[in-house]
């Protein structure tokens, strides 16, 4: 027996209809067959899978004690916890996401690794000991070619086309082509929360386009520990690889309709992202990263056809990995290096990724220092009360005026939620009015008690409910930041260093892109001897993919940055944990 779903927009028009089988979770039906997804990734933990059901049906006690009234008479359910016994009509909201997107421009001409040499068919001459793939070989300075190379170069010479394009590495001719056209590439970031993907010409250098999307497995999970679970479990490898897959697919083909190109001209993709990411993308068990000792399957490059990987691309197409460092170090530290050129330096600087896996590295001169702190997803908006993404209407900026709590929204619109940004400047501003003491208490005359929390109203809804910071969300900031912080000076002691001699501290990463510098040294989640040395670099892992798209001498460059760098595994660090105690106070 079977059910139908319809989902509706917020205009109540008709979007998709999906079929159930009777008693299926509508959690699990909408993450497969919709693309929806939770924090929590259905555990029951997040309380944030709302949705409106158009029918009539009654209300479990768990839902009855975790909505308000207003909810209740909208008809809000929780999708983790409704079974389908009969067709339903739910009423989703689109949510779209603010995403950093920097851009790199190329300084010079562009020396990719995937070339396009133009070349006439006629100076293959030949004579009594040569063959036309020797000849061409010989003409690229190449040492082998493809078998389709073998295949397709007949047809060319008996349809007497003359202009045609070798496409080769230094080492391997990989295609030829009748049509003299522009190669692109891709440098693709997959990061845990976000994808962007970027589209270059690669023989001129030059940007093209962007897009970017929330990763479709969150709906497997909010964080790469959920993920790494969900690997376990039977098909779920299956699913994760897929579902990454599938959406590089969505976005490559995008990028290419949009700029009225085709397949053909697409030679080398280069990606980047943490060491999970790139284990489920490759389709490796991630099993042991989340496990001591924390060993990954892979940390070096992998350089392979990119239908190999489940692309739809053309049988030339190549796909570069850059490589990790460590189970929790990953390519797109390593990017981020690149990007903010720490190789180049002889100084000390700092590189902090802040995200649900908070990845820091500390140069040393030609010493880098690097690991890896369990921050969790509250930066994210995770494990908060009424915490989102940086979606539209997420209030990112939370300040004092005029003697007023004030507050901006992401893209203006009707506040929905807290993201990462506004709740640093959120816990800034309760510091500074008194409201949290130094052990992160929460009180005050003109706070409000929730759900026997205490908390501090911030905005109030289109539906006249409020937004609010409460104790528990306080707490889980401490938690974040203080891991965060608790990593900083690890490495700065592992170092042999004082705070005093590093110069910059570049902060990497979208959720770095739009936070308040000021705030982050009023919480403590930054030295505060820092303040004046903070150069946020936005998107650093795309841009260092970016750059390795571009110019081949950067994967040397990315080599150096391996070999320079040392490890520390901070669950192992006595240090560590003496500073993740200091760092939890405000």
């Amino acid at each position: 027996m079977s059910h139908k779903v319809q989902i509706i927009d917020e205009n109540n028009e008709l979007v998709k209809t999906l079929d159930a089988k009777d008693g299926e979770l509508l959690h699990s039906l909408l993450v497969h067959e919709h693309g929806y997804h939770a924090p929590c990734g259905g555990n029951r933990t997040c309380k944030k899978c709302k949705v409106r059901i158009k029918n009539e049906i009654p209300y479990m006690p768990e839902e009855k004690n975790n909505l308000n009234d207003e909810e209740i008479k909208e008809g809000i359910h929780f999708a983790c916890l409704l079974q389908v016994t009969e067709d339903l009509t739910v009423q989703l909201k689109a949510n779209r996401y603010q995403i950093a997107e920097d851009i790199y421009e190329q300084i010079g001409a562009a020396d990719p690794i995937i070339k396009r040499t133009h070349l006439s068919l006629r100076e293959l001459k030949c004579d009594i000991k040569a063959d036309y793939i020797s000849m061409l070989k010989k003409q690229i300075g190449a040492d082998s070619v493809s078998l389709e190379v073998v295949k397709r170069l007949p047809q060319l010479i008996i349809n007497e086309i003359n202009e045609i394009v070798v496409i080769h590495d230094e080492k391997k001719i990989i295609g030829i082509s009748e049509k003299v056209e522009a190669g692109y590439g891709i440098a693709i970031d997959i990061g845990t929360t976000t994808i962007v993907s970027y589209l270059y010409n690669l023989s001129t250098g030059t940007y093209k386009d962007v897009i970017s999307d929330i990763n479709h497995q969150k709906n497997f999970g909010f964080d790469v520990i959920a993920r790494i679970k969900h690997a376990h479990e039977a098909s779920g490898l299956e699913e994760l690889r897929k579902s990454i897959t599938s959406q590089l697919n969505e976005m490559i083909e995008s990028l290419l309709k949009k700029n009225s190109l085709h397949q053909e001209q697409l030679d080398e993709l280069v990606i980047v992202g943490n060491t999970i990411m790139m284990h489920l993308f490759v389709g490796a068990n991630p099993k042991d990263i989340g496990i001591a000792p924390f060993t990954p399957v892979f940390t070096e490059s992998i350089y392979t056809e990119a239908l190999k990987l489940g692309l739809k691309v053309s049988e030339h197409c190549m796909v570069l990995l850059l490589p990790s460092i460590a189970a929790y170090v990953g390519a797109d530290i390593v990017s981020g290096m690149i990007a903010a050129k720490m190789h180049e330096e002889d100084t000390c600087s700092l590189l902090v990724d802040i995200g649900t896996n908070g990845e820091i590295a500390l140069l040393n001169h030609n010493q880098i220092t690097c690991c890896a702190t369990a921050a969790g997803p509250a930066f994210e908006g995770a494990n908060i009360t009424y915490g989102v993404g940086g979606v539209f209407g997420a209030i990112n900026k939370i300040f004092h005026k005029n003697g007023k709590l004030c507050y901006t929204t992401i893209n203006n619109e009707a506040p929905i939620g807290i993201c990462g940004s506004g709740l640093i400047d959120g816990i800034a501003y309760m510091l500074d009015q008194g409201y949290i003491d130094e052990t992160g208490y929460l009180e005050g005359d003109d706070l409000a008690e929730i759900d026997e929390m205490t908390a501090l109203e911030i905005a109030k809804k289109q539906d006249h409910t409020s937004i609010y910071i409460t104790q528990k969300d306080v707490r889980e900031i401490q938690l974040a930041k203080g891991s965060i912080r608790a990593g900083i000076d690890t490495m700065i002691d592992e170092s042999g260093i004082k705070v005093e001699e590093i110069s910059k501290i570049y902060i990497a990463g979208g959720f770095g892109s739009f936070m308040d510098k000021e705030s982050a040294i009023k919480i403590g989640l930054l030295p505060k001897e820092l303040e004046h040395k903070i150069v946020s670099i936005g998107n650093a892992a795309g841009i260092g993919a970016i750059k390795v798209l571009l110019n081949k001498e950067c994967l040397k460059q990315v080599a150096q940055v391996k070999e320079k760098c040392k490890y520390v595994e901070l669950s192992n660090s006595v240090k560590f944990m003496d500073y993740y105690m200091e760092s939890m106070s405000f």
